[in-house]
């Protein structure tokens, strides 16, 4: 058996799987055109294009909003019009409150309150989520 790096390995698997189901897709902070940070998706975004390999904001409630939303149209035909209503309004509160803490910081305010209340909106999000993309999947499975 030949020997290869973890990174190669989930690198093959990934690439594996994308071959084997056409929906399956990848989004992150810069799996795109980049390749990830650590290489593990170079070439991807030429293979399999923007549709599949989808880059990310550095913006985790985004993330995690896209994440239960892609699980929440798992086999929904025209499920991307669909994850876009789904998502969109998780990123607002982002864009609100991160644009209000820039705001603050450059007027040399206290930009505390904004950041602590994406904190919280993570928190919340972090908590909702495995339990959200998992009573999404068991409806999708049923």
């Amino acid at each position: 058996m030949a020997k290869i790096t973890m990174r190669e390995a989930i690198s093959q698997a990934l690439m594996e799987e994308m071959d084997r189901d056409p929906a399956v897709f990848i989004m992150g902070e810069e799996v795109g055109v980049w390749g990830g940070t650590y290489a593990v998706t170079k070439g991807f975004y030429d293979k399999y294009g923007p549709d599949r390999i989808k880059d990310t904001p550095i913006a985790e409630n985004a993330i995690i909003g896209g994440a239960i939303g892609a699980a929440l149209t798992v086999g929904v035909r025209g499920g991307g019009v669909l994850i876009s209503l789904l998502v969109l309004p998780l990123y607002v509160p982002v864009l609100i409150f991160g644009a209000g803490a820039v705001d603050a910081s450059a007027m040399g305010m206290d930009a505390s309150g904004h950041l602590s209340i994406l904190g919280a909106l993570l928190l919340l999000g972090l908590g909702l989520a495995p339990w959200a993309t998992a009573a999404a999947l068991r409806i999708s499975l049923e």
